[in-house]
Order: structure tokens, then C-alpha cells, then sequence
């Protein structure tokens, strides 16, 4: 076809398009003009609805010639056919719906459909012509352009043919009932130009479902379904159309599948039609981005458990292929869009998770890890929507058994911890974990659930864990590799403060500070498993100062001057008074309990000079500023040691130096038991570090003599609470 033939059948076919529309704005406007449908008559029932005689105004204005001769006409300049005969026989079955539908709204669309889809399959020249000159040309308007009213009559004249086809073929409870979606999800535009009791006068006057039509019902859907879906897929209509309808066409898919598959066992033969609907079903699936899909999902799902079970295992199981190939675009509009406080969205994305998480098959299950992992892939600051995915992924680790979420969440979040130093993956990994401490809801099970993935042993990387792969990574990182280096500190601290803030009771009650301190000292010792090589010239003692000083500088020193996460510090600020306790205690401990946690020496003999060194002597000794009796609570520690270590079988004196006994060992069972290494050293590295058995004797003498000291001060000048 050359140019000039090209243009002038353009032109004819844009002559087509101009006469369609112009007849669905006459359909438009006689439905306006029925008094029945006026908004006084709004409170109307179906009954009254029933009685009105739509058909009969559309034969007193003709409009039936003018859409015969306009069909005709569309059919012979775009060499479509136009299937007025058999819309004439499908006419029959039912007296009022039926003829509006099939003599009425179904040519028009297709009419407007064939005229469309030639008009824009054709790239229109907008080249200049003759001797015009550039500046003063002007390109020509775009073939077949529509003004706004004309989109709203045809978005208009769209939904009236499915509430008065699609919708009354459908089973209960699908959608939403007609009376809720003419009252409440009609557009404002809509509303304007179609009044809404004409949008029930279809579902009132329909007896298809009563009647034992399955055959017509099927064949209605059928050409419903095709008839919208070509229209609102087309690329001048999607924008508009497609989101709004893009449920309505699953829903009629999905109920003329299911019919079909009723129909062929009652009859023991298989359905047949001339055009199927197949081609429809693949453009919907293919082509229809993810966040339409996962919208249409949505609303299928909205009747909960009044909905068909059909219905209910269908949008399931492709929201579950969803999930798998993009599961932002349902967490933007299951989580993000239907939310809007962090109770709706924490709600929101536990039924989420609910749904997708019930599947056992084991691919389906790595993929859709995977998928979730990838939601804390963001660079930006925790906006709503970052937010709202961070939320999704904690609804998973909650809902999961400890088992799966090992294998599968804890797995993928941690897999790039083990790779090269400077890699880009551990970078990557960083900001995940990140991502995920930076949503930890603040409720003491799910602080809980986050210290055991930080601190138990990697299912890929046996007696590793998180918390110990991270300092390692921000203790070996050079100065150069500074966004790294940050990373690798902010996942550090934002760690330190989760297990600060947990709280367990399974092996005696071990409280967050407490815990940490212990972590922070298992943390820097050695192992024959670190992931970085050592090289022949390396020294474990070095290893253990390394680590003990990036966590002097940036946990332990920010904590106690409340320089990090302002707002959660005071739940540790008391770390360094806690931390000086439980060392004093390893270190002087030498009686039958000691050895338990003997293998920790090595690490306090590292980490107390660092700690007197660096820390204001009261937050060591007194703790918190309003606690007046911490350091006689430190002189109590250290006497019950010297005690113990004189007589093996003395019994602990006071309460709180026996708590603080049994809170480190507790603590220690506790950490023993998420790990498959129950934590002991080997000979060589404790050979390193000599403890001389004057040690505990000159200290008690020290702390005898500041006793009498106090003494000597009389009760006037002490505190009546000491």
C-alpha cells in the first residue's frame, strides 16, 4: 500500500472512529434521559429496576438503524467482520438485558475496536510536504483524536456494558456487589455522564444464572471478555481503561473457564467455540505490567471467604507466579497502597505473607526467598515504600518455622558476608541487613527472632554467624574502601542495639544488655574459620585487638555518650557498667563455675585495659548516673571471687553478685545453644595470655583498703541508699 492509498484509507478509517463515537455519545445520552435512573429514584430496588424498559427508549430514538448502518459501514471500510447475524440469534434467549447487549453495546464496541486498531497500526507522517519551511510548518493533529468527553463516554459506555453483560454472567461474590460499585467505586467523571441506577438495572433484569444456560452464559462471556479486553489493551485505551478493568476481564476469564469445565463433565464431551478466548488470556497475562496484575489480584480477593473457593485457589496460585517473578509490584500494592499507618501496613503484610508462604514445594520456596531478599535491595533512605518492603520480609521471618528461615531467608541475606574483602557483594549484603534491622518491629519476640539470625551458626558456613562475619568485615576493611567501611559499622551498631534490646527466658532470663556484653567479648576472639586468609606473619593477639578496638570506638564508646540511635540508647546505655562486671568475674572467677567460661580470658585481658583506658572511671564503677551503689556492687563481685578463689567450697554472699554470676552463665547457655561450636579455644591461643594467681589477691587488697576509706568518710557524707 503506497502513501497515498495508506492516507486515504487513514482517513476512512478515522471516519469510521468518528461515527462510533458519536453514536455512543447518543447511547450515552438517552440513558441519561430515563427517569427511572434518576438520583431522586436512588434508593430504588431491584424489583422497580426490573420493570423498566430500557430497550423500548432505545427503539423510540432509532438508535438501533443508526448502529446496524454505522456496523455495516465499519465492517466494509476496515474489510472487519462485524457479527450483527449472530448477535441478532444470541438476542433471543433473554427479553430485555440480552438485546441491549448483544444489538447495542456489543457492536458498538467492536465497531470502535477494528476502527482503532487499524488507526493505530499506522505510523502517521509528520514530515514537512512541499517548499514549507520548517518554522512554519506545523505537524498535523494525530489521527482519530479524541477530546476528554469523548474517553469519558467511551470509559462510560465500557462500564455499562459490564455491569449489564459481564458482571450478572459471573458468580456470587467475585467482585464487588453491583449496588457497592455504582455507589462507591464509580469515577467522578463517570458519575457525571452515566447516571448509577442504570448500572444495576443489568444484575436486576438478569435470569441467565437462574435459567440452566451454561452454554449462552459461556458464549456471553466469551464475547464479552474479548470484545473489553481488545479494547482496553489497545495503546490509546490501556493508559485510561485497563487499570480499572483489568479484574472484571480475569473475572469473566477465570468463570468461563470454570464453566467450561462444568459444562464438559456434565456433558462428557469438550466445549467448542469458533473464536477461542485464548488469545485474550495471553496478552492479559504477558503483556499487563506487574503492578495492574497484582491490583487485579487484589480485588478478586476482597470478598475473603465469601468469594468462590474456585475463585480463592486460582488468584492464589497466580499471585504465587507472581510473587516469584516480581513481588515489589505486590508489596507496592497489597502493603504500600492499602496502608496507611505502620499497624495497617505491619497487618497487611502479615496476611500477605500468610498467603504466599503456605506453599511446601521446595523451588517455589528458593525463589521466593530470593525474591524477598531482593526487596531490601535500596540505596535510599527508608521511605513508606522501602519501608513497607523491609515490613513484608519480617512478616516472612516471623511466620516461617526456624528451620525454613534458615535455609532460605537467613541464607540468601548472609550468602555475600563470605565473599572477598571489598567485594561488591558484601556491600550489597551490608545494605541488606541494614535494610532489615532498620524495620525490626520493637516487640520483644521479633527482637528475639532478629538475635538469632544475627548470632546462630550460617547453614552454608558452618560455626559462622552474622553478627561475628560483620566485625570481622569492619575490622579488615582499609581506609580506603571507606562506603564499605561505613556500611560494615552501621550494620555493626544497628546489630549491637537489636541484641541490646532482646529479652529470653528459655535457659533462665538473660535481658539485651547482658547478652551483648557477652556477644561483644565471644565476638573478638579468634577462629580457625574466619573467612579472611591469614597470613604467616599473623597473630592472634593482634586479631583480637583489631576487633576489640572497632568495637570500643564504635559501639561500646557511642553507647555509653548516647551518640548512636539516640532514641534506643538508653535501652544499653549501661553496656560499659556491665561489660566491666562480667570481666571482672571471668577474670577472678577461678573457683568450680570458672571453668566454663575460661576461654574467654584470652578476650577480657584484651578488652579491660581498652576499657579502664577509655571509659570515664563512675560509668565503669557507679553505671547509670542516679545509681549510687555501683561501685560497691563492683567491691562486692570482686571479694565473692577472692573468696571463692581461697575456699572452693565458699558459698556467694549478696544477691546481686550471684545474680550477676548466673546472669553471665545463663547468657552463655543461651549463646551456646544457637551455635554447633560450643565456643572453646584452643591451647595455643590461651598460651598466649598468662594469668598470674596474684592478680585476684592484690586487687581484693586494693579494694579492702578503698572500703575503709569510704568508712573513714562517716554516714554524713555518703548516700543513705549506700
Amino acid at each position: 500500500m503506497n502513501n497515498m492509498s495508506t492516507d486515504k484509507a487513514q482517513e476512512l478509517w478515522e471516519v469510521c472512529a468518528t461515527r462510533v463515537v458519536s453514536l455512543i455519545e447518543k447511547v450515552i445520552s438517552i440513558i441519561r434521559e430515563i427517569d427511572d435512573f434518576s438520583p431522586a429514584n436512588r434508593k430504588a430496588k431491584a424489583s422497580t429496576l426490573e420493570n423498566v424498559n430500557v430497550f423500548q427508549y432505545f427503539e423510540t430514538h432509532r438508535i438501533l438503524e443508526d448502529i446496524k448502518h454505522t456496523a455495516d459501514f465499519v465492517g466494509e471500510k476496515t474489510g472487519s467482520e462485524i457479527p450483527l447475524e449472530k448477535y441478532n440469534r444470541c438476542a433471543n434467549y433473554e427479553r430485555e438485558r440480552s438485546k441491549i447487549t448483544y444489538l447495542i453495546l456489543f457492536p458498538l464496541l467492536k465497531s470502535l475496536y477494528e476502527s482503532y486498531k487499524l488507526i493505530d497500526s499506522v505510523q502517521q507522517n509528520v514530515t514537512p510536504v512541499g517548499n514549507c519551511s520548517n518554522k512554519d510548518w506545523r505537524p498535523p493533529p494525530p489521527r482519530g483524536m479524541l477530546s476528554i468527553q469523548n474517553y469519558t463516554d467511551i470509559a462510560a459506555i465500557l462500564e455499562f456494558t459490564i455491569c449489564t453483560s459481564l458482571i450478572p454472567c459471573l458468580d456470587d461474590n467475585i467482585l464487588t456487589p453491583i449496588r457497592e460499585r455504582a455507589q462507591y467505586l464509580l469515577p467522578k467523571a463517570i458519575a457525571g455522564r452515566l447516571p448509577r441506577l442504570s448500572l444495576l438495572w443489568g444484575v436486576a433484569n438478569s435470569k441467565i444464572k437462574s435459567c440452566q444456560r451454561k452454554e449462552e452464559r459461556i458464549k456471553e462471556l466469551d464475547n464479552s471478555v474479548s470484545l473489553i479486553g481488545g479494547l482496553v489493551l489497545l495503546d490509546r485505551f490501556r493508559p485510561m481503561l485497563l487499570p480499572r478493568h483489568l479484574a472484571d476481564l480475569y473475572a469473566g476469564l477465570f468463570q468461563t473457564e470454570h464453566l467450561e469445565e462444568i459444562f464438559c463433565l456434565q456433558s462428557n464431551n469438550s466445549f467448542s467455540r469458533k473464536k477461542p478466548i485464548l488469545p485474550w488470556k495471553e496478552k492479559m497475562f504477558n503483556k499487563v505490567d506487574s503492578l495492574n496484575q497484582a491490583r487485579a489480584y487484589q480485588i478478586l480477593l476482597l470478598r475473603g471467604m465469601k468469594a468462590p473457593l474456585w475463585v480463592r485457589k486460582r488468584v492464589s496460585r497466580l499471585l504465587a507466579d507472581l510473587a516469584v517473578k516480581d513481588i515489589r509490584a505486590i508489596v507496592q500494592i497489597w502493603v504500600k497502597s492499602s496502608s496507611s499507618s505502620e499497624e495497617d501496613m505491619t497487618a497487611a503484610a502479615l496476611r500477605l505473607a500468610t498467603a504466599l508462604a503456605s506453599s511446601n514445594d521446595e523451588d517455589y520456596f528458593r525463589k521466593l526467598c530470593e525474591q524477598l531478599v531482593h526487596l531490601l535491595d535500596f540505596d535510599s533512605e527508608l521511605t513508606g515504600q522501602n519501608f513497607a518492603y523491609s515490613l513484608t520480609v519480617w512478616a516472612f521471618v516471623e511466620l516461617l518455622p526456624e528451620k525454613k528461615r534458615n535455609v532460605g531467608i537467613l541464607t540468601e541475606i548472609s550468602d555475600g558476608l563470605f565473599h572477598n574483602p571489598g567485594s561488591d557483594s558484601i556491600g550489597l549484603c551490608l545494605r541488606r541487613i541494614i535494610a532489615l534491622l532498620s524495620a525490626i518491629p520493637i516487640t520483644s519476640q521479633k527482637t528475639n527472632t532478629m538475635c538469632i539470625l544475627l548470632l546462630s551458626d550460617l547453614p552454608k558456613q558452618p560455626e559462622k554467624n552474622m553478627f561475628n562475619q560483620i566485625l570481622r568485615i569492619a575490622s579488615t576493611l582499609t581506609i580506603e574502601q571507606t562506603k564499605l567501611k561505613s556500611d560494615a559499622i552501621t550494620a555493626l551498631r544497628m546489630a549491637c542495639l537489636t541484641i541490646g534490646q532482646a529479652s529470653f527466658s528459655e535457659t533462665g532470663l538473660v535481658e539485651g544488655p547482658i547478652l551483648l556484653s557477652l556477644v561483644l567479648l565471644r565476638s573478638i576472639l579468634p577462629s580457625e574459620h574466619d573467612s579472611f586468609v591469614q597470613t604467616s606473619n599473623y597473630s592472634y593477639i593482634q586479631d583480637i585487638e583489631r576487633r576489640a578496638s572497632v568495637l570500643m570506638d564504635n559501639v561500646i564508646l557511642p553507647v555509653q555518650e548516647h551518640d548512636i540511635m539516640e532514641s534506643n540508647a538508653n535501652l544499653c546505655s549501661n553496656l560499659p557498667h556491665i561489660l566491666f562486671h562480667h570481666m571482672l568475674l571471668i577474670i577472678f572467677e577461678v573457683a568450680r563455675h570458672g571453668k566454663q567460661l575460661s576461654y574467654l580470658h584470652t578476650a577480657v585481658m584484651i578488652m579491660l585495659p581498652l576499657l579502664c583506658d577509655q571509659c570515664p572511671q563512675e560509668k565503669l564503677l557507679l553505671g547509670t548516673a542516679d545509681d549510687s551503689t555501683g561501685m560497691l556492687e563492683t567491691f562486692n563481685v570482686i571479694l565473692n571471687c577472692a573468696a571463692a578463689f581461697v575456699d572452693q567450697s565458699y558459698q556467694w554472699a549478696g544477691e546481686n553478685a550471684s545474680e550477676k554470676r548466673s546472669n553471665l552463665v545463663s547468657a552463655n547457655n543461651l549463646l551456646n545453644s544457637f551455635a554447633t561450636n560450643k565456643w572453646s579455644i584452643t591451647e595455643g591461643m590461651l598460651n598466649e595470655a598468662q594469668f598470674l594467681d596474684g592478680t585476684l589477691l592484690s586487687t581484693t587488697s586494693i579494694i579492702l583498703s578503698l572500703l575503709i576509706a569510704i568508712l573513714e568518710l562517716g554516714t554524713k557524707h555518703r548516700n543513705q541508699q549506700e
